[in-house]
C-alpha cells in the first residue's frame, strides 16, 4: 500500500510535473490538475502564521461516516469494488483491470490489518494489454473515463466528494 501522507514536497513536484506537461503539450488537464494541486496546498497545507505544514495527516473521516467514527488511514485514497462498481457503472470492470481493483482487497502487506476489502488504484496493466483484455473490441484506445473520477495524479476521494481533513 502506498504511504497516505500528503507530503509539501510531493505536491510541489507534482505541480512542476504538471505545468511542464502543459507547457509542452497544451493539454488543459495538466494546468487543471496543477491549479487544483495549487489550490489544495493553500487550502489544506497552509499555516496561520503565512508558512505552511510539511504534510497533512493520512487519518481522516470519510465524507458520510457516522458520528464518533475514528479515522482512517487513507479513507481518502482507497475504496471497496462496489464503490467503484457504483460511481463507474459500465466502465467498473475495465477500470478494475486496468488498476487492480479486487474486491477483497489489494494490499500486499496490511499490518494493522487497516485495509481488509480495500482497494488503491495502482497502474495494473499496461494500455497495451488492457486493450487486449476481453471486451477489448468494445473500448476505445484510451482507459475508461467518468466525469466522476479524478484523473490519475489525483487519486483521492476529492473527486467522491471529500470531507475537510484534520490539519497538520
Amino acid at each position: 500500500m502506498p504511504h497516505f501522507e500528503k507530503m509539501l514536497y510531493d505536491q510541489a513536484q507534482l505541480v512542476l510535473a504538471y505545468l511542464e506537461a502543459f507547457e509542452r503539450t497544451a493539454e488543459p488537464l495538466f494546468r487543471r490538475v496543477a491549479l487544483e494541486t495549487l489550490a489544495y496546498v493553500q487550502r489544506e497545507l497552509a499555516d496561520e502564521a503565512g508558512g505552511f505544514c510539511s504534510a497533512e495527516d493520512a487519518d481522516s473521516r470519510p465524507a458520510g461516516a457516522p458520528a464518533g467514527e475514528p479515522a482512517r488511514e487513507g479513507a481518502f485514497y482507497v475504496w471497496a469494488a462496489r464503490e467503484i462498481t457504483g460511481a463507474l457503472g459500465g466502465d467498473a470492470e475495465p477500470f478494475a483491470l486496468r488498476f487492480g481493483i479486487d474486491p477483497n482487497g489489494n494490499p500486499p502487506h496490511d499490518p494493522h490489518g487497516e485495509f481488509h476489502g480495500q482497494t488503491s488504484c495502482m497502474l495494473r496493466a499496461p494500455s497495451r494489454k488492457w486493450r487486449a483484455s476481453p471486451g477489448a473490441a468494445e473500448r476505445t484506445s484510451a482507459p475508461p473515463s467518468s466525469a466522476a473520477w479524478p484523473p490519475c495524479g489525483t487519486f483521492g476521494r476529492s473527486g467522491l466528494g471529500r470531507a475537510s481533513t484534520t490539519r497538520c
